[in-house]
């Protein structure tokens, strides 16, 4: 195994120090924010957490394309993606404060908020708090089972058998990671509802789950480009420009994509013009996030798209 099977180091020894050191810190001011103001503490927790989660699912789902297909398109990137997917049980642990903290987030969990209200019986019991927990914990148990397979099993074997043969398809491979596809299918959708969309209790979308989906898809792309294009001490400084190409094309589909979803569930909403799915969007474009909702579609499109189309870029 030569020095580019396994990604170097981002970090020295010095920086990595200072790394431990600003995390102690930032964790005594999360102590202390909790006391301090509870729900604003646990809201950006939620907050924070969604965006470690959203680049390690990605990578995993990534990574169950890339074993299913068997793309050349990954050949610089899946050590990345890898490492991104092996962080998921960190990424649970995060979960742990959110747990604790389920009554300062959501409405639902105090037990007279449905109290007076018609037809939502069926909210009741699926918005039950320890039921909620109890998928939560489920949904981890998949992601990180998926993950120690993938990362740990699949991509070793894949590695020997190209150095060996050329071959990039594993035996076998195919059949687990379609399942784990479905897998991730459903519960994505299941957790897109329980942690973010369950914020608005009343808010109902079918294209909900996709949309997050995508976003951790385009998370996680970006994120392992960017890990691998910026890394000071990657030696491989002059990669094959069609697997970049072939990268940049996919990073643009998945801005696209979400762009879709995105304009697609504004747009069945204003048709459907039903009060409780219009205030959705109307919260959305009233006092400060008047400002931040223009600013993610320049943001979150417009911009990349500009520079993904762009030859220079």
């Amino acid at each position: 195994m030569n020095s580019t099977d396994t990604p170097q180091p981002f970090f020295s020894e010095k920086s990595r120090r200072f790394l431990l050191l600003g995390t102690g810190c930032a964790l005594g001011f999360c102590v202390l924010a909790a006391f301090l103001s509870p729900r604003h503490f646990f809201m950006s927790w939620l907050t924070v957490i969604l965006w470690p989660w959203s680049i390690s699912l990605g990578s995993l789902t990534l990574l169950l394309m890339i074993v299913l297909t068997g793309g050349k398109w990954s050949e610089t990137i899946w050590q990345r993606l890898s490492l991104h997917a092996r962080l998921m049980p960190m990424v649970g642990l995060c979960f742990l404060p959110w747990m604790i903290g389920l009554s300062y987030v959501y409405p639902w969990t105090d037990s007279a908020y449905f109290e007076g209200l018609e037809n939502i019986s069926h909210r009741q019991w699926f918005l039950q708090p320890g039921f909620v927990i109890g998928r939560s914990i489920l949904y981890f148990f998949i992601w990180i089972g998926f993950s120690w397979i993938v990362a740990g099993t699949f991509l070793r074997v894949r590695q020997k058998r190209v150095a060996e043969s050329g071959q990039i398809l594993i035996p076998g491979g195919q059949a687990a990671a379609g399942l784990g596809l479905i897998a991730i299918l459903i519960s994505v959708t299941w957790a897109a509802m329980d942690w973010i969309m369950s914020l608005d209790p009343f808010f109902t979308s079918t294209l909900f789950g996709a949309l997050v989906g995508v976003g951790a898809l385009l998370a996680a792309m970006a994120a392992a480009i960017a890990g691998y294009a910026f890394n000071p001490r990657n030696e491989n400084r002059n990669p094959d420009s069609k697997l970049m190409n072939d990268l940049g094309n996919l990073l643009l589909a998945f801005v696209m994509i979400w762009a879709y979803f995105s304009l697609s569930q504004f747009l069945i909403m204003w048709s459907g013009d039903l009060p409780q799915e219009a205030a959705f969007y109307q919260r959305r474009l009233m006092n400060s996030w008047s400002w931040i909702t223009p600013a993610l579609a320049l943001g979150g499109f417009f911009i990349p798209l500009a520079c993904l189309l762009s030859q220079d870029f």
